[in-house]
């Protein structure tokens, strides 16, 4: 839809601060603290945007509220839980401290091709009470990837790289490989020590056509 209307971003607990992921009109996030942000869609949104929330400390669920003068949001989407210690799935290895937010998505990668994504420990510091990187988080750990499937919604295959992965300083990089084409997303766990998370949303490509002509009769 042609709407260039104003929206409303609220976490509703007074923390978290917002940034645009994708679309054309203007976010104003005044206080990048309090949870509240504004955002004017244009026409050539087409009534779409995407936004990331930076949520270093707060109350740790989550209803985010959205709306206008008209209309608001029906919750349908659940309530965001943060958790104190979880996987940041990037693109590359991360600075410590990480920029804020962080914005280091996988883009656009070629079916049967292996690539590589960054693991990072993160999590609130016991010290400083900041979030960063877990540095102490080293060594082998038994790693399990799993495949969401966004685009089409359903699929049998996995993206590969589950098994022992070493972690250096909180980070490691991890060789996976997508045999079919689609938008997905990658989660990585560690369930031994119940850490998690997850990539952003990505498209994996065919690798190349094959067309047959076929001679007319």
């Amino acid at each position: 839809q042609a709407y260039s209307g104003t929206v409303t971003l609220n976490t509703q607990t007074g923390a978290g601060g917002w940034s645009l992921v994708s679309g054309t009109g203007s976010l104003v996030d005044a206080n990048t603290s309090d949870g509240l942000a504004f955002y004017t869609f244009d026409e050539a949104d087409n009534g779409v945007a995407s936004f990331s929330l930076y949520y270093p400390s707060g109350t740790n669920i989550v209803d985010v509220d959205v709306y206008d003068e008209s209309a608001r949001d029906d919750d349908s989407e659940g309530n965001l839980v943060f958790s104190a210690t979880g996987f940041s799935v990037t693109a590359s290895t991360l600075p410590n401290p990480p920029s804020a937010p962080i914005n280091d998505p996988i883009s656009a990668q070629v079916a049967g091709q292996a690539f590589q994504i960054a693991v990072a420990a993160y999590g609130i510091d016991s010290d400083s009470g900041e979030c960063g990187i877990i540095e102490t988080y080293v060594g082998n750990k038994n790693i399990t990837l799993s495949t969401t499937y966004n685009n089409p919604t359903s699929g049998t295959l996995a993206a590969s790289g589950t098994g022992v992965v070493s972690f250096s300083s909180g980070q490691a990089l991890i060789n996976t490989q997508y045999n079919d084409v689609g938008s997905i997303t990658i989660s990585v766990n560690d369930s031994s020590e119940n850490v998690s998370g997850q990539s952003n949303d990505f498209v994996v490509k065919p690798d190349d056509f094959s067309i047959v002509v076929e001679d007319n009769p």
